[in-house]
């Protein structure tokens, strides 16, 4: 947040998410460049940047987010993690030992959390898992679930690896 220029990118204290005001945004794409979590989107029709909001807009209105709502597998939840008594709070709890947070190099605190019985945690940003991958640190997994699973994060590294190069040669020229 503190990389961008205008102001455009900050934290709501009151619910921990990060925006990005639009109108005030001038498609630097500072914060893109600056996330660990590769959260941030170059929209590129508005020529701004863009990000998951938490549906804020259901959430004012006492709603859940459309990804927890529509989750046929009941596997994502939204909540205050800080309020002992909330439902969120309470299925940590109730799960404690398979709890993971994203790893936290740079100081942003992320506030998801990851509730794995049966997997094995890979604490690793998606650029270092590709890294892991072709020095043979990490080996791909034997089920067919954990295989698709793998494909999938291995489709989002190609993505960001392919924007990263854009980028790059968007420099160049």
């Amino acid at each position: 947040m503190d990389v961008c220029p205008t102001g455009a990118c900050y934290k709501d204290e009151d619910d921990g998410v990060i925006y990005i005001d639009q109108d005030l945004c001038i498609g630097c794409q500072s914060c893109k460049k600056a996330c660990p979590f590769h959260a941030n989107n170059f929209n590129k029709e508005l020529r701004v940047m863009d990000k998951c909001t938490g549906c804020v807009q259901l959430r004012d209105e006492g709603k859940e987010p459309a990804c927890v709502r529509n989750c046929a597998g009941r596997a994502l939840h939204f909540g205050d993690i800080n309020d002992p008594e909330s439902e969120v709070s309470k299925l940590l709890a109730a799960n404690e030992g398979h709890v993971y947070t994203l790893k936290d190099d740079n100081g942003n605190h992320p506030s998801g959390r990851f509730i794995l019985k049966n997997q094995k945690w890979i604490d690793m940003l998606p650029f270092e898992f590709e890294e892991a991958l072709h020095n043979g640190m990490y080996e791909e997994p034997e089920s067919e679930l954990a295989h698709r699973i793998f494909e999938d994060h291995l489709k989002k590294v190609n993505v960001v690896r392919t924007e990263m190069n854009e980028e790059k040669e968007a420099e160049v020229e």
